[in-house]
Formats: structure tokens, sequence, C-alpha cells
């Protein structure tokens, strides 16, 4: 999962130059809007509506983001509607879940972010960055060890099944040696893979994801 960065990637002290301006998520925060009802139970016990508000974007990584709803733990009913502990931003522990709402800004590419003329060391920066964010898993393959498909330098794995779609339009779900294509109405289901996302359009693409945590043991190397 990933959200469109607003400063330069850096490590330490080194700083690894954009190669152009990168896209900027500030269009789709300003035209989106996500409103929450959220249900629960009144003192009497009737089912009502606790609240009813406008849902916050973040950018914990590469693109902006609105957390619908989310959980670490299994949720216990009835209720009064509080959300439960969720420690986020993204990546539920196993078990828990999170509703969730992205863009990828137009041409949004994390290849553009870095200076690809050494792709081993751009696609060793870009991980180091995301998993400051997105809790990745640990990986035996050397950064940059897979392929060239544009968009490589976002690719890693949570521990997580992501299933995502697009509801407006296309997005490209890239896999170590291919790329999927996606439209409204096509789901993908991510099993804990090494993957990366781009947008190849001139607008945005919205996509919701249900993400639910699940162990996993690292990514297996590749023979």
């Amino acid at each position: 999962m990933g959200c469109a960065g607003t400063a330069p990637a850096t490590t330490g002290a080194q700083q690894v130059p954009f190669t152009t301006t990168p896209p900027s998520g500030a269009e789709s925060r300003q035209s989106m809007r996500v409103r929450r009802v959220v249900t629960g139970h009144d003192h009497n016990g009737r089912a009502v509506v606790v609240s009813d508000a406008d849902v916050e974007p973040t950018d914990p990584d590469f693109a902006p983001k609105w957390s619908v709803w989310a959980a670490d733990r299994t949720v216990t009913f009835p209720d009064d509607g509080t959300p439960a502990d969720f420690a986020g931003p993204l990546i539920p522990a196993p078990g828990g879940f999170h509703v969730v709402v992205l863009t990828l800004p137009p041409h949004f590419n994390t290849d553009v972010m870095f200076d690809t003329s050494d792709p081993i060391r751009a696609a060793e920066i870009a991980r180091a960055q995301m998993a400051e964010a997105v809790a990745v898993v640990p990986d035996p393959n050397p950064p940059g060890s897979y392929g060239t498909i544009p968009g490589f330098t976002g690719l890693h794995a949570t521990a997580s099944i992501d299933c995502m779609t697009p509801i407006s339009g296309e997005s490209v779900f890239v896999l170590e040696d291919e790329e999927i294509r996606l439209t409204p109405g096509d789901w993908v289901v991510v099993n804990g893979v090494t993957h990366a996302w781009r947008n190849d359009q001139d607008q945005p693409v919205v996509m919701v994801g249900v993400i639910v945590g699940a162990e996993h043991r690292g990514v297996p190397l590749r023979q």
C-alpha cells in the first residue's frame, strides 16, 4: 500500500534526489470526501447512530488514505460504537482488520521519487523508508533484485491479506515479474506477497481496501 511523498527520501544523512517532482496528493485530499456513519447501542439497548462525521485523510507512506474503521483484535458485541484499539497506521495485528479508502495520484510511480540510475540503491532506500511506515516483513532478497517493471522500487510485503478494488480510475498492481491492470469491479487479494502499486493515468485512482492482519514468516528466498 502507498502515498505521494512530500519530501525526498532519506536514510540517515544521505538523501536520494528525486528525478522529477513527485506526484502530489493535495488535489485528492481537497476533492475527496469520506463520510463515516457509525452505529452502536444506547443505554436502553436500542440500535442508534453514535457518530456521523467526515474522516480526515492521513499520509503514512506514499498516498492519501482515509481510515474508515479498524481493530487489532476480535470485536465483541453489543457495544456502544466506540472505536476498538488499533495501533495502525495501516496493518492491523493478526486477526484484526482495517477498512481503508486510498488514492493513487495521477502518474503515481515510486520510481520517480528516487534516482534510479542506481536501481539497487534506490530500491534499498525505498524499502527502508517504507518499513518506517508500513511495517513490512523481513525480505532476504536483495533490494532491486526483482527486475525493473515500472514501480519496482516500491515492492514490499506486509503481514496481511489485502482485498483491494478500484472504485474509480485504473490502478496497476505490480508483482515481481508481472503487472495486472485493475478497473472498477476488479478485486485483487494480496496474500502477503511482494507487490507495489502504480497509476499510469491522468486522473487519480480511488481504491477501497479491507486489510486483515495475518501471521507472516517473511518473504521466501528467491531461487
